[in-house]
């Protein structure tokens, strides 16, 4: 394995034929824990790092069927203030109901306090997603979440 010390905090891992597969999850977690002396720290505690991937559509089709493959779907990630969460969750909704968007199934939870320091326990949000249906052309749904 490569070790790293002089290049930037980012880690990008593909395969030439585009498939998913876990050996890429774990090559680019990996990558992170290499990366870890580039993180930022406040007090002891990291600034946060993350993987980004392609929407898991096998495991949404379980909440929303077939739709999952769809090109109208979409996931939302929300971050939510733990004080005044059910005020946010009715301001999210009214704004994607403006703009057309359904929410087709939620997932609450998902954070494990466990793994946070005691600032980011503090002030730990609760995690939301959403499944959306999002109407339009592909690019003109883009341009509706955005």
């Amino acid at each position: 394995m490569v070790e790293e010390h002089d290049a930037c905090a980012l880690v990008a891992v593909a395969r030439k034929d585009g498939r998913p597969t876990r050996d890429l999850l774990d090559l680019a977690l990996h990558g992170l824990i290499s990366l870890h002396h580039r993180s930022g720290t406040v007090d002891g505690e990291g600034d946060g790092a993350g993987l980004l991937t392609d929407v898991p559509r096998q495991i949404w089709t379980d909440h929303v069927g077939p739709t999952a493959h769809d090109g109208h779907f979409a996931v939302g990630h929300f971050f939510v203030p733990p004080g005044d969460d059910e005020l946010e969750e009715q301001s999210i909704r009214r704004i994607l109901a403006r703009h057309g968007v359904r929410v087709l199934a939620e997932r609450h939870g998902g954070l494990d306090p466990s793994v946070l320091g005691p600032r980011g326990r503090a002030g730990a949000p609760r995690f939301w997603q959403l499944g959306l249906w999002v109407p339009g052309a592909r690019r003109a749904g883009a341009r509706v979440l955005h």
